[in-house]
């Protein structure tokens, strides 16, 4: 008895990719671009082609670099999806930050909706509230002087008058 059994894994071979005429090649994800270089090199008499895959996390260039111009564009594909996402600048993150930041999003959700607890939004809070005190202290402000100019006597000499 002949049983056919599927083997539990199969490598998954890349997809042949004609390339492309002009280089750089960009690959794009929303307003993300991640960009291909083709690099022609020697060792030891033995021409070969290598692929480059140029992207900035964390504030400096990244390159990684490939044999086989398909499996750079998977990679390009998957770094630009993740950019695109802002995932990608979270891995550079400790993880006291990162507990932090998981903590915010959570408050986030929990006072917003799940829908709107993305690090963009959370990005734009804080910005809001760093330039949030100025406008509290002139409101203050204002309310204080207010307050003086309500609380004088009639028949008094007002601040004005005073200084």
């Amino acid at each position: 008895m002949i049983t056919q059994v599927e083997p539990a894994f199969v490598p998954e071979t890349p997809k042949s990719v004609r390339l492309p005429k002009s280089w750089p090649h960009a690959v794009e994800a929303g307003d993300v671009s991640v960009k291909i270089y083709r690099n022609k090199g020697n060792v030891r008499g033995q021409n070969f082609t290598s692929f480059a895959v140029s992207y900035y996390a964390n504030g400096k260039r990244q390159l990684r670099r490939f044999t086989d111009f398909g499996k750079a564009k998977s990679a390009a594909e998957k770094i630009a999806g993740q950019k695109a996402q802002g995932s990608l600048g979270a891995a550079a993150l400790t993880a006291e930050v990162r507990i932090s930041f998981e903590a915010a999003l959570t408050l986030l959700a929990q006072t917003e909706g799940t829908g709107n607890a993305t690090a963009p939004r959370l990005v734009e809070i804080v910005r809001d509230y760093a330039h949030r005190p100025r406008r509290i202290a002139q409101r203050r402000d204002a309310r204080r002087s207010r307050a003086v100019l309500q609380s004088e006597a009639p028949g008094q000499p007002t601040a004005q008058e005073r200084g």
